[in-house]
């Protein structure tokens, strides 16, 4: 999410200095916040998974933008679960 990247652009001038001189807790801040999210979204699609009476809707006409330099980062839970969503019928 875009509030993620807000929150960790602050490492980005400082993340190589804290690691050489060996404090680790940028690092681990920042794998805490990807298991946070990985967590969130296998919890999603398992729900989502569970929900559904009937098949995904493989032949959906929705779009997945796949090259990252042209999708936008999601703003709130709500588009990253659309995204997610998209993910698990497209991949």
């Amino acid at each position: 999410m875009q509030k993620d990247l807000d929150k960790l652009s602050v490492f980005r001038h400082r993340f190589d200095t804290e690691l050489r001189r060996g404090n680790l807790k940028t690092a681990y801040d920042i794998y805490n916040l990807h298991h946070d999210r990985a967590s969130e979204r296998l919890n999603f699609i398992l729900e989502l998974l569970k929900a559904r009476p009937s098949p995904l809707p493989l032949n959906s006409p929705d779009f997945l933008e796949i090259d990252d330099t042209q999708r936008l980062w999601q703003s709130n839970l709500n588009d990253l679960q659309q995204l997610w969503k998209k993910e698990l019928i497209h991949h």
